[in-house]
C-alpha cells in the first residue's frame, strides 16, 4: 500500500511543480509526511517535511522532489531486498 500510495503522490507532486501549484505540492507532501513516518522512512520523512512546512520558491520545490524521488528508490531497494531475504 505504501509503495503504490507513494508513487501515486511523487507523480502528482511532479505534476504540480510542472503547474507551478505550490499547494497541491504542500498538500501531497503532507500525506506523504505521514505514510512514510509510520513505515519508518526517515529521509523521506524529513524531505516531505521540508516541502510541506517551509517557504520555499518553486525551484528549491522541484530540488526537493527530484531529492524524494531518489529516497523513494531507496526505500524500494530496501523492500525488494527484505523480500529476497525472506524467501
Amino acid at each position: 500500500m505504501f509503495i503504490e500510495d507513494t508513487t501515486k503522490r511523487l507523480s502528482a507532486l511532479k505534476k504540480a511543480a510542472v503547474d507551478k501549484d505550490v499547494n497541491t505540492i504542500k498538500k501531497q507532501a503532507h500525506n506523504l509526511k505521514g505514510s512514510s513516518s509510520f513505515i519508518g522512512a526517515v529521509q523521506v520523512t524529513t524531505l516531505s517535511t521540508e516541502l510541506a512546512e517551509n517557504a520555499l520558491d518553486i525551484t528549491q520545490m522541484e530540488g526537493l522532489i527530484t531529492e524524494l524521488e531518489a529516497e523513494f528508490e531507496k526505500v524500494l531497494q530496501f523492500f525488494s531486498a527484505m523480500r529476497q531475504s525472506n524467501k
